[in-house]
């Protein structure tokens, strides 16, 4: 990464001039960084964030429990409100905000489907 000639080709590349500052220039290239051109660092990238979502959104984190068996309790909890999260994909419609890209419901973040969880669940009592 520091041999800027190992670089090659920029993909895109754009100046503009500045009143204040001259030129600027600005470069882009396409898959540079060595460790995230391998898959394995897209699945660990990937249980970073999931991670960060049992413990921020599913509150994998807050109760300060102090047996052990509890704790395992907890998590096995947590594991199984993501996994329902999961699978409630398919039954979800894809209702986003107004900046949120459309998804087809295979595709669909568990963030987003917990927020469509309250409209899963109508759905289904007005199925029976």
């Amino acid at each position: 990464m520091k041999d800027e000639t190992s670089w090659g080709e920029p993909a895109h590349l754009t100046s503009t001039a500045t009143s204040r500052y001259g030129t600027a220039v600005a470069s882009c290239w396409d898959r540079l960084h060595p460790r995230l051109g391998r898959r394995s660092a897209w699945r660990r990238f990937d249980l970073e964030h999931t991670f960060r979502m049992w413990k921020q959104t599913l509150g994998w984190a807050v109760p300060k429990i102090r047996d052990p068996y509890a704790a395992d309790r907890w998590t096995w909890l947590i594991i199984i409100a993501y996994a329902r999260l999961r699978l409630a994909r398919l039954l979800a419609g894809d209702l986003r905000r107004p900046w949120e890209r459309p998804l087809s419901p295979e595709r669909l973040t568990p963030a987003r489907v917990r927020t469509l969880i309250p409209s899963v669940v109508s759905s289904a009592w007005t199925r029976r």
